[in-house]
């Protein structure tokens, strides 16, 4: 067990914190453990000056309350026309008019979208060992002879979004346009970004669900497979075209780029503890403990949005409906009164009740498949004789995500 505790930063004044300062965005933690001690609820603006501040909610305590209490804390303003608290952009209002999909309903739709979706999700995994080791195999050997790799756009990518696509039931043909489509959109989440970034992701989002609309109609005349024909079954039997374009836009946005940000960043953790690692190569059952421990150490969701729906007081702060609440995720899965020695990586680690799949009812419903893809995609890493970092790693630059745009990594001699 090594410590990674940073360097303490301090003071910090809410009002002119920026989310978006590459140092933060680089290293969060210790910022996160400033205002748990000093602020654990925070009124702070995404981008100062530009941005009406919300409440942001540090303390594992609180951020539970703020995931658990669906009816006080809901996904979705209410009204006509609100924008969903998701991963689509709320770049134009007409986005805001589609039904909401499994990441941004609340109670009682959101249990007829999750009841709907799980049971056709949860048979369209049977097979996902298999496939991911076979992606794994597939995309590893395609890189033999450079020795290079770089991480994100050779493997971290395409691993999981092969595996996905098959679970899904879309045409593995299609992968590099639907990828193209997918990150263009995580990318427009972060609404520092120019209007023109911002534009191409409600672009390619909408892209997204009038694909959606085409194979609902090809999954009609001939019955197709994987999780969307499961779907498809519930079109005029609580469900309608409209709610499939969203839900599987959502299964494909949240699917693979989480679990590519959770590969990238766990096996860099893992080789920044070489003793772990190499526990870890000795002994593959370790290797599911180590997946829950990265998830934790390093949750590639660190801020999920909430609305107050009734008014209540958290952390003695009193909040009126309508107020927007930032649950920190990855400072709560840093919290000492909630986890022992937090700051350290332990794959040994017992007390694993972290947030990185959320919690409550909005839990992520892609967790199973991260649990067996990223597994695989760690060990085939671990395989790679003196796997090492080679180069400038990039984080991403969004604040309410974990993980590199670029990891260079060489292995061999």
């Amino acid at each position: 067990m090594t410590s990674t505790t940073s360097v303490a930063v301090g003071p910090i004044d809410p009002t002119t914190f920026n989310p978006n300062d590459p140092a933060f965005i680089a290293d969060p933690y210790p910022t996160f453990a400033w205002f748990r001690e000093h602020l654990p609820v925070a009124s702070i603006s995404l981008v100062p000056g530009k941005v009406p501040p919300a409440y942001w909610v540090f303390s594992n305590v609180d951020v539970r309350r703020v995931l658990e209490e669906t009816d006080t804390f809901l996904k979705r303003a209410s009204g006509p026309g609100s924008p969903p608290s998701g991963p689509i952009p709320p770049v134009f209002g007409t986005l805001g008019a589609l039904p909401p999909g499994l990441l941004s309903s609340d109670p009682p739709r959101h249990a007829e979208v999750r009841g709907a979706v799980e049971p056709s999700f949860t048979s369209a995994i049977a097979d996902a060992a298999a496939l991911a080791e076979h992606a794994v195999e597939q995309t590893l050997a395609t890189l033999a002879q450079t020795r290079r790799i770089e991480l994100i756009h050779d493997f971290a990518l395409p691993v999981p979004s092969m595996v996905l696509a098959q679970v899904l039931g879309l045409p593995v043909t299609d992968l590099t346009v639907l990828s193209s489509w997918v990150q263009a959109v995580a990318t427009s989440h972060n609404i520092t970004q120019p209007a023109s970034v911002l534009g191409m992701g409600a672009t390619c989002a909408m892209a997204m669900r009038t694909y959606y609309d085409g194979l609902i109609v090809e999954n009609s005349r001939q019955s197709g497979g994987g999780m969307l024909a499961g779907v498809c079954e519930h079109v005029d039997h609580g469900l309608d075209r409209r709610d499939v374009q969203s839900i599987m836009s959502d299964m494909l946005i949240a699917g693979f780029l989480t679990t590519t940000y959770l590969i990238s960043t766990g096996i860099r953790t893992l080789l920044a503890h070489p003793e772990q690692a190499e526990a870890v190569r000795n002994d593959p059952t370790l290797l599911a403990g180590a997946v829950e421990e990265m998830l934790r150490f390093d949750a590639p969701a660190q801020l999920l949005d909430r609305q107050v729906g009734v008014p209540t007081i958290i952390g003695g702060v009193a909040m009126q409906p309508g107020a927007r609440v930032v649950a920190a995720v990855g400072s709560a899965n840093r919290d000492a009164a909630a986890f022992e020695n937090p700051d350290c990586f332990d794959i040994h680690r017992i007390d694993t009740t972290h947030f990185g799949f959320g919690d409550g009812i909005h839990h992520c419903i892609g967790a199973p498949l991260a649990r067996i893809v990223a597994p695989a995609a760690i060990a085939g890493l671990l395989r790679l004789d003196n796997l090492r970092i080679n180069g400038i790693e990039q984080w991403q630059p969004d604040p309410y995500l974990r993980g590199f745009t670029s990891l260079p990594m060489a292995y061999g001699a």
